[in-house]
C-alpha cells in the first residue's frame, strides 16, 4: 500500500479496512515501545521524510524477533543500519561524533525489537524518529457503545493518562486538560464544531448534575457541557446526541495532542459513524485541512457514501481482496483508470459500488 499525506482507505465490508488500521497501529505500538509483549506478524515498511527514506523489516513469530533490518536511503546511497537474525545476534551501526561511523556486533533479545531498545540519541540518533513515529501514532475508534457512558470523571480521583492512547474514556479529561493548560482551547474547539456544522458557541466541563450512579463515588462526576446559540441552557453530557458526541470526541483528541505536539500520524475508522451527510462531510474535510495545516498524516477508513463523495480521488486508496491477498489501488499505481473514471461524471462512491477498478 502506498500511503501519502492524507488517505481514505474504503473498500466493501471483509476486504480489509480496519485490518489495515489494526496492522498501522500494532507497528507503532512496537517501535514506540508500548507494547509490553510483540505481537506476531510481519511488517515491511517504508518511512519518508525531507532528506531520505528509512527502510525497516520486521518479522515475529511466538512472539520472539525472528528478523530485523533497518536501512537508510538518500539519493542513491544505501546504509544499513540494524540487520539481526532470530538468535538476537546481528549488527548495529555506531554514530560517535569522534569516530568514523561503523557496524558492530550486538545481541539483543529475541523477545525486544532493537529500534525501541537501543534507543541512543548519540550511538543510534537515526532510531529516534521511528520512536517518536510510533509514540505520536494516534488510533481513534470511537464505537458506539462508549461514546458517552464511559466518559465521566470523578473530581477527587481523576483519571491518569492509561498510556494507551487509543483509549476513549479520556475524552473529558482531555478537555479538561485542554482548558487548564491552553489558552483559547475551549474557543478552538467550539469552532471546530461550528465548522462541522453545529452552533456551539461554548464547550468545556462541569459537575454532572441530576445524574445517580447506582454505586457511591468517592467525588463529583465530572462530564462536558455546551451552549448552542439557539438554546438558553447548557446541554449536559447525557443528552448530547450520539453522533455529535463522536465528533466532540474527534475534535477534542486532535486538537489536544497537536497542542502538545504529540500526533504525527492520526489513524481513524468509520469517522463520521452516525453524522447526517453534510456534517460527516464537514468533519472529514476539517481533518485533512488541519492534517495539511499542522502537517501530521491522516490516515482514514471508511465505505460511508457521504465519506467517499466528501473526499477527493486523489486521497483514495481503494482494497480489493481475492482469497488472502489485499491489493490496494490509488491514483499512483492505476492512474489511468481513476482518470478514465472521472470522465464517467459518476459520484465518487461509484467507484467502489460499479467494480469499475476490475473492468
Amino acid at each position: 500500500m502506498d500511503l501519502c499525506d492524507q488517505n481514505l482507505i474504503v473498500g466493501r465490508n471483509a476486504t480489509g479496512k480496519s485490518r489495515t488500521l489494526s496492522v498501522i497501529f500494532a507497528l507503532s505500538n512496537l517501535l514506540s515501545g508500548r507494547s509490553k509483549s510483540l505481537a506476531d506478524g510481519v511488517w515491511d515498511v517504508v518511512f519518508a521524510d525531507e532528506v531520505g527514506e528509512l527502510a525497516y523489516q520486521l518479522e515475529v513469530k511466538d512472539r520472539k524477533v525472528q528478523k530485523e533490518r533497518l536501512i537508510r536511503q538518500v539519493g542513491k546511497d544505501v546504509t544499513i543500519l540494524i540487520d539481526r537474525g532470530q538468535d538476537g545476534e546481528g549488527e548495529i551501526r555506531l554514530e560517535r561524533k569522534s569516530n568514523d561511523p561503523e557496524l558492530v556486533e550486538f545481541q539483543a533479545p529475541t523477545d525486544q525489537i532493537a529500534v525501541s531498545s537501543r534507543q541512543d540519541k548519540i550511538q543510534h540518533p537515526y532510531l529516534i524518529p521511528l520512536s517518536d513515529w510510533g509514540k505520536k501514532t494516534f488510533h481513534l475508534n470511537l464505537d458506539k457503545a462508549s461514546r458517552k457512558t464511559l466518559t465521566l470523571l470523578v473530581h477527587s480521583s481523576v483519571q491518569q493518562d492509561s498510556g494507551d492512547p487509543s483509549y476513549q474514556a479520556e475524552v473529558v479529561e482531555l478537555m479538561r486538560r485542554g482548558v487548564e493548560e491552553f489558552d483559547g482551547f475551549g474557543d478552538a474547539i467550539a469552532a471546530d464544531l461550528r465548522t462541522v456544522g453545529y452552533p456551539v458557541t461554548k464547550i468545556g466541563t462541569k459537575k454532572v448534575e441530576k445524574f445517580y450512579p447506582q454505586d457511591p463515588v468517592p467525588g463529583d462526576l465530572i462530564g462536558l457541557y455546551l451552549r448552542e446559540e439557539d438554546l438558553e441552557c447548557d446541554v449536559e453530557q447525557f443528552n448530547i446526541s450520539s453522533g455529535m458526541f463522536a465528533a466532540i470526541a474527534t475534535i477534542v483528541h486532535v486538537n489536544y495532542r497537536l497542542r502538545k505536539n504529540e500526533l504525527s500520524c492520526l489513524v481513524a475508522d468509520d469517522v463520521g459513524d452516525g453524522l447526517d451527510f453534510e456534517r460527516s462531510s464537514k468533519l472529514v474535510t476539517l481533518l485533512i485541512e488541519k492534517s495539511k495545516n499542522e502537517g501530521f498524516q491522516l490516515i482514514l477508513a471508511s465505505n460511508d457514501r457521504f465519506i467517499l463523495n466528501s473526499v477527493p480521488l486523489e486521497h483514495w486508496n481503494v482494497l480489493r481482496r481475492s482469497g488472502h491477498v489485499v491489493k490496494a489501488f490509488n491514483v499512483r499505481n492505476s492512474k489511468e483508470k481513476f482518470e478514465e473514471f472521472e470522465f464517467t461524471g459518476l459520484s465518487n462512491f461509484d467507484l467502489l459500488a460499479t467494480d469499475f477498478l476490475s473492468n
